[in-house]
C-alpha cells in the first residue's frame, strides 16, 4: 500500500530534500526526479525511497531493497546506518 502516490517529474538536490523536511544530509550530494514509499520501484532515474513506519511494516526493514533497485537518497524518521555507499 502506498502512502502517497508515487511522484515523479520533478528535481531536487539531496540537500534541498533535507532542507525542506528538517533533516540532515549524511553522504554526498545528488539529485532525485522521483519519491516512492515503495522500495520495490525501479526507475531510470534517480530516486528517493521514504522509509515510513507503518501498523504493519517499517520502510526502515527495506532500505537496501530500495537501494539495490536504484533509489539514491533514502529518508527516514529513524536513525540508520548503511553499510552500503550511496553515491550520486
Amino acid at each position: 500500500m502506498r502512502f502517497f502516490p508515487l511522484i515523479t517529474d520533478l528535481e531536487y538536490t539531496f540537500t534541498e530534500i533535507a532542507k525542506i523536511i528538517n533533516g540532515e544530509l549524511i553522504g554526498e550530494n545528488g539529485r532525485i526526479c522521483a519519491i516512492s514509499t515503495d522500495s520495490r520501484e525501479k526507475f531510470n532515474d534517480p530516486w528517493c525511497f521514504f522509509a515510513i513506519k507503518g501498523e504493519k511494516f517499517n520502510g526502515t526493514d527495506y532500505l537496501l531493497e530500495a537501494i539495490d533497485n536504484g533509489a539514491k537518497l533514502v529518508v527516514s524518521e529513524e536513525k540508520i546506518s548503511c553499510p552500503v555507499k550511496v553515491s550520486n
